[in-house]
């Protein structure tokens, strides 16, 4: 019980520090690929996919496109199928 409430303490954390840091600099891209790595592993694989592509709009790059910066970070199946 600890470990899931301390997770889901950790997660609104991250929800709130990715709402700061867009407020703070909207344009930039690392923001939204970090918050699609937190996304995707909750397994909110349709907003991970709008956060890469908003940091894809921001920087036309291919780790912005499919979430390459996220490998070392988490392995979920999602992760895995987005990147080549």
């Amino acid at each position: 019980m600890y470990i899931y409430t301390h997770a889901a303490s950790l997660l609104m954390l991250l929800n709130n520090l990715f709402y700061q840091a867009v407020k703070i600099d909207p344009t930039f891209a690392e923001t939204f690929r970090f918050k699609g790595i937190v996304l995707s592993a909750q397994e909110l694989h349709d907003q991970a996919l709008i956060a890469f592509s908003q940091a894809n709009r921001i920087e036309k790059d291919m780790a912005s496109y499919n979430g390459k910066s996220c490998v070392s970070v988490v392995e979920t199946p999602f992760v895995q199928s987005c990147t080549l």
